[in-house]
């Protein structure tokens, strides 16, 4: 304490110190907001401690020495009270209650390590705990190369527990590593029927097993404390197991300190159960002080929990998964089985700070996160409401580096005057837009002049526009034009060369118009050749400027005739290439829902094999192949390929990704050759078996065309799933039956034992008719390999 200020007559002195959100009267034990020490006196104490919030001075006649002297006494013996209670009160203390849970973020109370809660957050009110599920709920206090503030010589660590399901090893709080011989840090915990308390110093680890167990579903206060000689564990504040062998100072290594869980490197067994509360003191509770905790707070946990209603991403109908929808935009999109109001909380750090509410009460839902930063990963989870709170799903992630948008370029001013020609390249691109849809891949301006039509088209959409003109001086015009303009040579292209020869890839082009003939009337150059570069099923060679029946004498007599399919759409033809004869598809797996391993093309040959494209995405979306994950799958033209959660749909003749998501978790699968794909296509879609149904994806756009729930007797995943005509097939499992590890040597599959072989069975076979989705039949005959 101090003394200052000479002049003071009396002191004011008011103490607020928080415990669990109690205020204490320091001296009297007596719960009270203030307390008023005056002293006649010219002196000023003050405590130096976090617990006392402010000091106020009054001035007041002085007193008798006599009573000052007394007054002085009295506050020393209440500044000792403080201090020693202060002394006793935790380091961190975690209280799961909602107030302190903030979707992700569970507050520390009296330190500052704030803890990441992974899973989902389901807590109960009398006492205010959190559920945690078993599976993949606990709470990340510190990463494992994260500094920590971590008791070093003495420690006491307490905690209100129910576990519902013992095991082996079981983690209450702790930062341990165990790995053989290497034993660091410590645990409280529980090993199958009774708690324990763990603890290394000297290189060594010692379990301490309590010597009476505990009864499933029924609150504890267990405590674990080590003075730097001795091990203690309390249950319900009796001691129930001491050990001399741990002496020192305590081991640590790089470990994740976390609650609710067992974790270390090459382990985790999460609880099943409820934690009320965890606290953390960095010195050695007394016997007597455990029994004071515990029965202060025993009358608050006589009621055994009951495991609330959890709400999870099996609550949607459809999703969550993200889009990015331009450079600086993305879209989570989610659906519910009946309409109503959700939101959406997300951030760049699992914190998860910032939040979305949609307000509508709608089946089909949708968040926009504005102000993408490049290169960040993006955290969210949807909020829905669950018994009159709100209960949010599992976190999920999407990666800006995947973020394909391109630049909006729909307001740039135009190169060109505005004449005559510029304003019938602007109609005839507007008019191409809208009859074919075409808005991504690559065009080509067969004949472009200086280079109007080929602005017009870039301006108005995501497409790659290669001008193509056999005058030199037209297209050093067109050039200038457009790097005027800013976009030549990331979205427009101008090539100089004959028009009879392009030299380009074949079947690269999604769109071909001609400016030639739109100004001149004349189609340049020859017919097979703008066949020969126009892309198979669906490329559109869009022709205007002459009557319907002279465009369609273009056509008549030309190679193009057999190969494409025209109509009229306004002033233009619209001749839409086939497909290639002969040309075959991978829609499964193993080639076809009969696992053929033959896409049954007919125009391989391996002696005119070229390069057809090269690019995106590349390895860093993807798993690595030892695990053995699904294979890509093309049909019809359309690509689509799965990496680490994420599926990319994409131009087969060119690579454009046409669309592409992001999706939590549950998406994963591996070790294909035994237990399946979750993927299979069709020729205009791709389905996608995760969690506990199938999506239908539009091929071309990606939209979410249906999603069909799993048949199932009760609460099951989607196993096998095919397709073939109008059917879609499929299979149920046991959730959590899928393989989805894939990091490290152990999961590389490549074995016959039982960690890669054990689960690869369903409980039922059927069938869905991929039209409406009703079910046409269902086999439940036995158990059903699902490879």
């Amino acid at each position: 304490m101090e003394m200052n200020r000479p002049n003071c007559r009396s002191v004011t002195f008011i103490l607020r110190n928080s415990f669990g959100g109690r205020s204490l009267f320091v001296g009297t034990g007596r719960e009270h907001r203030d307390s008023v020490l005056e002293c006649g006196s010219p002196c000023r104490f003050r405590a130096r401690s976090k617990a006392v919030r402010s000091t106020a001075l009054q001035d007041a006649p002085a007193t008798a020495p006599s009573r000052l002297a007394t007054h002085c006494l009295l506050w020393a013996s209440l500044l000792f009270s403080f201090v020693s209670v202060h002394s006793q009160s935790p380091v961190n203390e975690w209280v799961l209650s909602p107030a302190n849970i903030d979707v992700t973020t569970v507050k520390d109370l009296a330190g500052d390590e704030e803890g990441l809660l992974h899973g989902r957050m389901a807590t109960i009110q009398k006492p205010p705990a959190l559920y945690f599920d078993g599976t993949d709920t606990y709470i990340e206090l510190a990463g494992k190369e994260e500094p920590k503030s971590l008791p070093k010589s003495k420690l006491t660590a307490e905690a209100w527990v129910a576990v519902n399901s013992p095991a082996e090893w079981g983690g209450i709080v702790g930062c341990l590593q165990d790995n053989g011989s290497f034993e660091k840090g410590w645990v409280l915990g529980y090993n199958n029927d009774k708690f324990n308390f763990a603890l290394s110093t000297s290189g060594d680890l010692t379990y301490l097993n309590a010597s009476v167990p505990y009864e499933t579903g029924r609150w504890y206060h267990v405590v674990g404390t080590f003075d730097g000689s001795r091990m203690r564990l309390y249950v319900n504040g009796v001691e129930r197991g001491s050990s001399s062998q741990r002496r020192g100072t305590i081991d640590y290594s790089p470990a994740t300190f976390v609650i609710g869980s067992y974790l270390d490197d090459n382990e985790f067994f999460p609880l099943e159960g409820f934690i009320s509360g965890v606290r953390i003191y960095n010195r050695a509770l007394t016997g007597q002080q455990v029994r004071n905790r515990y029965n202060s707070t025993k009358s608050s946990h006589a009621t055994r929990p009951k495991p609330p209603t959890v709400a999870s991403n099996r609550d949607l109908s459809a999703g969550p998964y993200l889009t990015f929808t331009a450079r600086d935009r993305a879209v989570v999109r989610w659906e519910t089985a009946q309409p109503m109001s959700t939101r959406l909380a997300y951030g760049t750090s699992p914190t998860l700070g910032n939040r979305i509410n949609l307000g509508n009460k709608t089946q089909k839902h949708e968040a926009t996160i504005d102000g993408i930063t490049p290169g960040a990963t993006y955290h969210y989870s949807v909020g829905v409401e669950r018994e009159g709170t709100v209960q949010w799903l599992a976190p999920a992630t999407g990666e800006s580096d995947f973020n394909y948008a391109r630049r909006d370029i729909s307001t740039i001013a135009s190169p060109f005057a505005e004449d005559e020609r510029m304003r019938k390249s602007r109609a005839a691109a507007e008019a191409i837009l809208a009859a074919t849809g075409i808005r991504k891949g690559y065009a080509i301006d067969y004949g472009c002049g200086e280079g109007r039509l080929t602005f017009a088209l870039a301006k108005r959409t995501e497409l790659t526009v290669i001008g193509v003109t056999a005058d030199a001086a037209e297209a050093a015009r067109a050039r200038a034009a457009l790097r005027q303009a800013g976009i030549y040579g990331t979205r427009v292209t101008i090539h100089h060369r004959p028009l009879a020869k392009l030299g380009h890839t074949e079947h690269l082009f999604n769109l071909a118009v001609s400016s030639e003939l739109l100004h001149e009337g004349t189609l340049p150059g020859d017919r097979a050749e703008l066949l020969r570069v126009l892309r198979p099923s669906g490329g559109v060679l869009a022709l205007g400027g002459l009557p319907q029946g002279r465009l369609a004498k273009l056509i008549a007599g030309s190679p193009l005739e057999a190969t494409t399919a025209t109509e009229p759409s306004g002033d233009l033809l619209l001749a839409r290439r086939k497909s290639l004869n002969g040309a075959g598809e991978w829609t499964h797996t193993y080639g076809t829902a009969a696992q053929t391993s033959n896409s049954s093309d007919e125009i391989v040959n391996g002696g005119r094999m070229a390069l057809q494209w090269f690019g995106k995405p590349g390895a860093r979306g993807m798993i690595d192949r030892q695990g053995r994950n699904p294979p890509p799958l093309t049909s019809n033209g359309f690509l689509y390929v799965q990496g680490d959660n994420r599926i990319w749909g994409q131009d087969a003749f060119n690579g454009t990704i046409l669309w592409n998501y992001e999706f939590p978790s549950e998406l994963r699968r591996v070790n294909t050759p035994r237990d399946g794909s979750n993927m299979c296509a069709d020729d205009s879609s791709l389905f996608v078996a995760m969690r506990d149904r199938a999506y239908r994806f539009d091929g071309r756009t990606g939209g979410l065309l249906r999603s069909f729930p799993v048949i199932a007797g009760g609460v099951a995943n989607w196993g096998y799933i095919a397709n073939d005509g109008d059917l879609l097939f499929g299979s149920s499992i046991k959730p959590g039956s899928e393989y989805t590890k894939f990091k490290g040597t152990p999961y590389w599959y490549d074995s016959t034992g039982t960690q890669d072989t054990a689960k690869i069975c369903s409980d039922n076979l059927f069938a869905i008719d991929k039209r409406t989705g009703g079910k046409k039949w269902e086999y439940r005959g036995g158990k059903i390999i699902n490879s």
